[in-house]
């Protein structure tokens, strides 16, 4: 009775397994880091939204009233640097109302649920870690085909000594295998 020779790995393909499992243990750090990053993106935008509403809108008021007063001093006392001034004063009180009031400000707070962050978790997780499964699948076959005495990934069973399917003798018939899955 003949043993099956089993095939153990090359220290070299152990360290690329090893680097491969590093690899998606980071990547699953990464999906998790990049949920945080979208959620403080998300957090810093409603801030600054709120921000401008409460503040910058204080800061038009006070930009408006100082292009009032210069205003008021380029009239009593009327010069080429007081009416320059005041005509720079009226500037950037436009350019601070129209900061105050714009789009920034209209900015809405979003906190997301935890139902959306444990979907991002998921999908984020997937995608990453889609290559693992399958990399790893793939060095099973390959240690599977090597314990049954083939030298190219197989899914036949060790047992199974016969040839593939496709290479079988001529005339001999082919299965209908349609109904496997």
């Amino acid at each position: 009775m003949s043993r099956p020779i089993i095939r153990r790995l090359k220290p070299e393909e152990e360290e690329v397994l090893r680097k491969r499992e590093e690899l998606a243990a980071i990547r699953a750090t990464l999906a998790e880091r990049e949920l945080e990053l979208v959620d403080l993106r998300s957090q810093l935008a409603a801030f600054e939204g709120r921000y401008l509403r409460q503040v910058g809108t204080l800061y038009a008021e006070l930009d408006e009233w100082k292009a009032r007063i210069s205003e008021l001093e380029a009239r009593l006392h009327p010069s080429a640097a007081s009416t320059t001034q005041a005509e720079e004063a009226r500037e950037h009180a436009r350019q601070t109302y129209e900061e105050a009031h714009g789009e920034a400000s209209e900015a809405k707070d979003f906190t997301p649920s935890p139902e959306l962050k444990r979907m991002y978790r998921e999908a984020a997780k997937r995608s990453h870690l889609e290559e693992l499964f399958v990399v790893s699948r793939m060095t099973r076959q390959h240690q599977f085909s090597y314990t049954c005495g083939y030298h190219a990934p197989t899914a036949r069973p060790c047992y199974d000594r016969s040839p593939p399917l496709e290479t079988s003798a001529p005339g001999t018939a082919t299965p209908d295998l349609s109904f496997v899955p």
